[in-house]
C-alpha cells in the first residue's frame, strides 16, 4: 500500500494519539490531530490530507459528518473514514449520506484501521480514475460543488488560478472548481490553449483582440506575461 497523508479528528487526545501510532506504524504520515470541527476545517485547509480519520461526535456544536460535507464539497480529493462509539440508526444514517470510505466502532484493533484505510483509498482512487474515463474527446469534466460537469472545450474562454481553486470561464457562466489548474492544462488540447500567465490559460479560439500585453476575450481584457506576448501574436495570426 501507498503512503498517505492522515488528518485525525478526534476529540479524545488518548485515542487519537493511538491512532497516530498506529497510522505512522503502517507507513503513512500524520499532518495533524484536531479535536473539534473548527480546528479540523482548518487543518484540512492547510493539509489537504489524502484521508481524513474523523471521529463523529466532536468537542462544540458541530459534529465529523459536518466536517465530512465541508471535505465533500471543497476538498474531493480527500477521503474520509468515520470513528464512532455511537452507532444507532439515526447517527449511520446521518452519515451514510455523505458516502465515507469506510467505518470503525470503537474500540477497534490496528489491523481494523489499516484494513479500512485500504478499503477507503482504494475505493476513492478507483472514484477518481472512472471520472477521467467520463471524458470524451472535446470535453472536460470537474467536479463543482456535489456535481460532476461536463464542459465541452468550445465553450471554454479561459481558466484562471485562485490560491486553492481554479475558475472555469465559459461562454454561459463561471465554474468555481477545487484542486490545481495545472493537473487540467495537461488534459486541455496544446493547439487550441495556451498559458498567457502564470494565474491564467486561455482559449485561442476566443481571442478578439491582442495589444500591449493584453488580450481582450469575451469583452474581459486579461494580462499576459512579457515573455509570451510574442508567442501569443504567433499563434494569433497562424
Amino acid at each position: 500500500m501507498s503512503s498517505f497523508s492522515v488528518l485525525i479528528v478526534e476529540d479524545q487526545l488518548v485515542i487519537a494519539e493511538d491512532i497516530r501510532q498506529a497510522v505512522e506504524g503502517m507507513g503513512h504520515q500524520v499532518c495533524g490531530i484536531a479535536i473539534s470541527y473548527e480546528e479540523g476545517v482548518g487543518l484540512v485547509q492547510r493539509h489537504q490530507p489524502d484521508l481524513v480519520i474523523l471521529d463523529i461526535k466532536l468537542q462544540g456544536k458541530k459534529s465529523g459528518i459536518d466536517l465530512a460535507y465541508v471535505i465533500l464539497k471543497k476538498y474531493p480529493t480527500t477521503s474520509f473514514i468515520y470513528l464512532t462509539s455511537y452507532f444507532d440508526r439515526k447517527t449511520l444514517k446521518g452519515a451514510s449520506k455523505t458516502l465515507p470510505g469506510a467505518y470503525l466502532v470503537k474500540p477497534f484493533k490496528d489491523q481494523d484501521l489499516m484494513s479500512a484505510i485500504e478499503v477507503s483509498m482504494q475505493n476513492h482512487q478507483a472514484k477518481i480514475e472512472m471520472t477521467d474515463q467520463l471524458e470524451g474527446p472535446g470535453e472536460l469534466i470537474v467536479k463543482s460543488e456535489y456535481v460532476l460537469l461536463k464542459i465541452p472545450f468550445v465553450d471554454i474562454l479561459w481558466l484562471k488560478a485562485d490560491r486553492n481553486y481554479f475558475e472555469i470561464k465559459t461562454l454561459e457562466k463561471i465554474h468555481r472548481v477545487r484542486g490545481s489548474m495545472e493537473a487540467y492544462e495537461k488534459k486541455l488540447p496544446p493547439n487550441r490553449f495556451m498559458r498567457i500567465h502564470r494565474s491564467y490559460i486561455i482559449n485561442l479560439d476566443h481571442v478578439t483582440e491582442a495589444f500591449n500585453g493584453k488580450v481582450l476575450m469575451g469583452g474581459v481584457s486579461l494580462p499576459v506575461s512579457r515573455r509570451r506576448f510574442s508567442e501569443l501574436m504567433a499563434r494569433i495570426k497562424a
